[in-house]
Parts: structure tokens; C-alpha cells; sequence
């Protein structure tokens, strides 16, 4: 019996063992297999990831409404719950109270909802709702009657003219938006429900005002590498009417390319930089790092009539920008009162000068009269008859007024009107009048302040990262986060041609089509001296699966000291 017992257990063992092995054998070769069969899988589709492919900004936008925020404690704006600063002031979200001295930027956020428009409960009239006790006035339009709000036929041969004045009892300008047009009375009450909701709600309406515009045309523009700007606004100003409004796509002549998103960032993100270098002549930095017209430019206004319709399609095509304009110049695009307050904005040296004279009793002693000087030839009077008018205790607070009105209109009324013109001719100005100043700068120029948490978190990957080489994954995020912000829009330009995250954060990130984009990283096979390769077009980086930390930082860091003035191909 035993001996029965051993025969039959000695072929069960040998089977089993024989199992044993082969399923070894087969994970081996699983764990052993050549990397070009893992790094060839597709990218995950997690959860959320997936399931916003195909959606546009107007879906995430319904979606955000609700979602967690905090709240300011300087300006009061309700932050997605990422981010770590105000991405209207800059405040810090830990901050459990006002600071006693606010920089200029919370200075401006917070002052943001000193204007509104209102009905006067006795009269009827649209009148500005509060007032501030500074000396003020309004700018807004004359226009010649052929002329049209928004252009809609391409046999028009008008454009769009604008004549501004400056009003100085502000309740009068209340009523006019800044196309001389006025304000109709049952708009107001719907105007001021905009106004005292949600950034995420007004958003919202904004977009829901974009989608009812046609959106078969499409603006094809073939511009040079090496005259971006030049050709850029020649394309701008000569761009036919019918297509003020329409899809931008990009060409670069003599360069294989098809745009299919990438280069379209690309182009809007050069041209920006291009506009605002120094040597364009057309903007000139304030002491806050943001930018204002240049009050002596030589250059032709009509520059700054492209430079409005290039903003003005930029919120079209759904695209953020690096142009960080000051202050004034966001009130004048939305129409509102200006006063000394907002001269800090242009120039803070200037505006401390002009409240010493507003408040010394001895003013006669600094000399002045109702005149700016220019140049060593050239002398601008104030008033009429300015030079013969000497300051004194009797008309300082005039002479403070009429500097200010000066300093931020009137040096720079001529390429002001070119520009909200150029900017007037794409966009109907009640689509903006919900926003206030600084909600109107995060929807043209979204955030700068590049979150890594939020960059992470809406990033789709290869499936390889999950598996065998997560390593590398985590490498590249710890290496983005010891990066500076300039160091990561640089990475992000090379990634999505863009150097700014769009108002919704980077679940916001788009197509050329408009629909939801989301940035993802492919796993690429390692090759010594293989850098990241990006697609700009679909928001992705290939990254090489390096063998070390040390080998993917050094290869980013390459990445970065390179000159980001290629436009993306793919």
C-alpha cells in the first residue's frame, strides 16, 4: 500500500513543481520584458480625467460653481481651494487678518468694488451707486453714427471710431458705456445681480455669451518666425471684418506645422512678449511690474487698434495671456471712474508728489503752474492758459485734479481710443460689465502663480508610471516643485505653449476645438541624452524614463536654459 502511496504522490509532486516554475518563468518575463512593450500602452484615464474628455470650459465651469473655495480676508474673492494664494491680491490663504499696510496689489483688489452701477430710486436714471470722496471722472464715447458696435459684414468698409471724453461729475457717465451707447434701464437690475455673484457664476455667463456667437468661420493666419511682430499686426489690422470674430489658426510660413492648439498658445504667448518688450515702443512698465501705454510713443496709434482686437480674440479663443496691464488701463476697458487713487498704479513716486501738494499749506513755494513739462521744448498746459496760472491754496486741490486726469488719460487719450476701438470691435462691452477691474485682469491673463499640487492633480500618465518605473514620476514632481514660478511657466510653455494656467486651473487647459485638454506625461524609452519632447497641441510632455534622479534633473534643467522661441509642430 505504501508502496502504491509513493508512486502516486512522486508524479503530483513532479506536476506540481513543473507548475510551480512555469508560472515563475512567466512573471519573470513579465518583470524582465523590453521596455518598448510597457511604454507603449495608453495613457490612464482616472476617473475625473476621463471623464471631462469632450466637455468645454462652459461644463467645468458648471461643475466648479459649487466647488470648495476659501475666502480672501483683504478683497474678499472666493479662491478654488488649491491654491495658496489670492489670485487676485496675492494674499497668502493662512493670513487670519488684514495686514495695516497693503502692497498695491491688495490695495487695487480691494478697491475693486468702489464703482457699480445702480438705478436711483427717485428718478430712474442709471447712476453710480457709491461714490468715493476723491475727485473723479469718467471716460466714455462719441462716435460717429455709421459707425457699428460689433462688425458682422465683410462688405462694411467702417471701422470702429472712438472720440473718449473725459466727464468729471462721474454720476453723468454712469449712464453711457464706453461705445456712447446708453445703458438700458432694465439691464441694470440684471447688470447688478451679476455683479454681487460668484466669479464662478459670472464666469459662467460670460461663457454662455460666447457660445451663442457663430463659430463656423475661422481666421487663418500665416505669419514668419523672424517678423512676428510686424507681420502679426499687419494680419490684425488688415483683418477682413466678417472674421473679427472668428477661430484663429496659425501658420508659420515656410514651416511644416498644423495647428491644432499649440501653436495658437504659442503665437498669442510670443506676440505678447513681443508687444510689451521695450524696444516694440508701444507699453512701458509701471513700478509694480505691470504695464501701461507709453505716454511719448512714436509709435503709428493704430498699432494699439491691433493690439485691442488681439485681446479681444484672445477671450475668444479661450486663451490666457502674460499681458499684465496696470490698474487704470482695466478701468478704462470696463469704463469706470478714475481719480488719484489710480495714479499709485501708473506711478507710485508721482502719486506720493501729488499728495504732498494736495495737503502742504505752503505750495506757492514749489513754483508750479498749470502746465506739464514734456520734453526741454516742449510744454503741455493743463488747463487753458495753464502757464500763466501759478498754484496756490486756493486752486491745489484743482491742479492735483487736473494732474491726475493728465497722467492717466490724458498723455495717452489718442492711443487709448485706438485701442479700445481695436479691442470694442470683437467684444459687445455689457459681455465684461459684470467683472470688476481685477476679475476682468485673471480672465485675460489667468494665473500666474503655477500650483504643482493642481498641476498634479489634472496630469493624466503613462501606465508604466503606476507599475515598474513610479520613480520617475515622483522624480519629476519633486523636481517641478523645487523650481521657481518663472522656472515652471517656462515648463509650462514648453509643454502647452502657454506660460499662464487658465482661469479654471489646469482642469481647464483646452484644444484648439475648445473642448477639455488635459495635460498628461507619456513614458518614452531611455536614450542617453534624450531630453523631454513636448506636444503642445494636446498639452503633453514624452518624458524619457531616466535610470536616475540626477539624470531627469539635469535634463530639465537643459530643457530650461534653452531659448523657448520654437513654436510647437505637433
Amino acid at each position: 500500500m505504501a508502496n502504491y502511496l509513493t508512486q502516486a504522490v512522486i508524479p503530483m509532486a513532479i506536476i506540481v513543481i513543473g507548475l510551480a516554475c512555469f508560472v515563475y518563468f512567466c512573471i519573470f518575463k513579465l518583470m524582465t520584458k523590453p521596455m518598448s512593450f510597457t511604454l507603449g500602452r495608453p495613457l490612464l484615464s482616472n476617473d475625473f480625467l476621463g471623464a471631462i474628455h469632450g466637455l468645454n470650459r462652459q461644463d467645468i465651469e458648471e461643475l466648479m460653481t459649487h466647488a470648495a473655495k476659501w475666502r480672501c480676508v483683504v478683497c474678499a474673492f472666493e479662491n478654488a481651494d488649491v491654491s495658496t494664494t489670492c489670485v487676485l491680491c496675492d494674499s497668502a490663504k493662512d493670513l487670519e487678518s488684514p495686514p495695516l499696510k497693503r502692497s498695491l496689489a491688495q490695495e487695487a483688489a480691494t478697491r475693486r468694488h468702489d464703482w457699480k452701477r445702480a438705478l436711483d430710486a427717485h428718478t430712474g436714471h442709471v447712476i453710480w451707486s457709491a461714490v468715493p470722496q476723491h475727485a473723479s471722472f469718467v471716460p466714455h464715447a462719441v462716435r460717429p453714427q455709421h459707425d457699428v458696435e460689433i462688425a458682422v459684414d465683410a462688405e462694411t468698409p467702417h471701422e470702429l471710431e472712438l472720440t473718449i471724453l473725459r466727464v468729471r461729475q462721474p454720476r453723468d457717465g454712469a449712464a453711457m458705456s464706453l461705445l456712447g451707447t446708453p445703458w438700458p434701464a432694465w439691464f441694470i437690475p440684471q447688470l447688478a445681480a451679476l455683479q454681487a455673484s460668484s466669479f464662478s457664476t459670472k464666469y459662467l455667463w460670460f461663457l454662455t455669451q460666447l457660445d451663442a456667437l457663430p463659430s463656423a468661420s475661422i481666421a487663418k493666419l500665416s505669419v514668419h518666425r523672424g517678423k512676428l511682430l510686424d507681420g502679426s499686426m499687419r494680419l490684425l489690422e488688415q483683418l477682413p471684418l466678417d472674421q473679427l470674430c472668428a477661430q484663429t489658426r496659425i501658420e508659420l510660413i515656410g514651416e511644416i506645422g498644423v495647428d491644432a492648439g499649440g501653436l495658437q498658445r504659442e503665437w498669442y504667448t510670443m506676440l505678447t512678449q513681443a508687444i510689451l518688450d521695450e524696444s516694440a515702443g508701444l507699453f512701458v512698465a509701471t513700478d509694480n511690474y505691470k504695464y501701461t501705454i507709453a505716454p511719448r510713443s512714436s509709435v503709428p496709434p493704430t498699432r494699439y487698434r491691433c493690439v485691442g482686437r488681439l485681446l479681444g480674440r484672445a477671450l475668444l479663443d479661450g486663451q490666457v495671456l502674460p499681458f499684465h496691464l496696470c490698474t487704470p488701463m482695466y478701468k478704462l476697458l470696463l469704463g469706470l471712474p478714475l481719480s488719484l487713487l489710480d495714479v499709485q498704479f501708473m506711478d507710485l513716486q508721482l502719486y506720493k508728489s501729488l499728495l504732498y501738494v494736495q495737503s502742504t499749506p505752503d505750495v506757492a513755494a514749489l513754483s508750479l503752474d498749470f502746465t506739464v513739462a514734456i520734453d526741454a521744448q516742449h510744454v503741455v498746459p493743463l488747463v487753458p492758459g495753464g502757464d500763466t496760472m501759478a498754484v496756490n491754496v486756493d486752486n491745489q486741490a484743482l491742479y492735483v485734479q487736473v494732474m491726475a486726469e493728465y497722467i492717466l488719460f490724458g498723455r495717452i487719450q489718442r492711443q487709448v481710443e485706438y485701442f479700445l476701438a481695436g479691442f470694442f470691435e470683437v467684444l459687445s462691452p455689457e459681455w465684461l460689465a459684470p467683472f470688476d477691474y481685477k476679475e476682468l485682469e485673471l480672465l485675460l491673463c489667468g494665473i500666474a502663480d503655477i500650483s504643482v499640487d493642481d498641476w498634479k492633480q489634472y496630469t493624466s500618465v503613462s501606465a508604466v508610471f503606476t507599475t515598474t518605473d513610479a520613480l520617475v514620476l515622483s522624480w519629476f514632481w519633486d523636481a517641478v516643485a523645487n523650481m521657481t514660478n518663472a522656472e515652471r511657466a517656462k515648463l509650462l510653455q514648453f509643454a502647452t505653449g502657454s506660460t499662464h494656467v487658465p482661469v479654471q486651473g489646469f482642469k481647464g487647459l483646452t484644444s484648439t476645438d475648445g473642448r477639455l485638454c488635459p495635460f498628461s506625461i507619456k513614458a518614452i524609452a531611455y536614450e542617453p541624452g534624450l531630453l523631454p519632447r513636448s506636444h503642445a497641441c494636446f498639452n503633453r510632455i514624452d518624458l524619457p524614463v531616466y535610470p536616475s534622479r540626477d539624470e531627469l534633473n539635469a535634463a530639465l534643467q537643459l530643457l530650461l536654459q534653452m531659448d523657448m522661441t520654437e513654436f510647437a509642430l505637433v
